[in-house]
């Protein structure tokens, strides 16, 4: 019984552990995930205006994406159009600092 109630504390401490455990692993990925989803969205919509134009209606591939565009739109970053989206004020100074940091990071 000593050992069966040892192996289940174990379990829960490798599970619950507040840094290295299984719970906030998973959060820190999550975390990453939806920073990496918002970013991928502004950056599409600054490249096409770049380009000269709107981002027309995404084809969102996830229900990640679908919640990062959202997000942003409630955030007051993006802005729907009837040919699409653009990009606020705000919503263009967090884009110009994603584009230019994957600039620098690709140099």
């Amino acid at each position: 019984m000593i050992a069966v109630v040892l192996g289940l504390e174990y379990a829960a401490a490798a599970i619950l552990a507040l840094e290295d455990g299984g719970l906030a692993r998973l959060r820190a990925r999550l975390s990453l995930a939806w920073r990496v989803a918002r970013e991928d969205r502004l950056a599409a919509v600054w490249r096409a205006e770049e380009a000269g134009g709107e981002h027309g209606p995404a084809p969102w591939r996830s229900l990640l994406e679908r919640c990062a565009g959202w997000w942003l739109r409630a955030d007051g970053s993006l802005a729907r159009t009837p040919g699409g989206w653009r990009l606020s004020p705000r919503g263009r100074r967090d884009a110009e600092m994603v584009v230019r940091s994957h600039r620098l990071w690709e140099a």
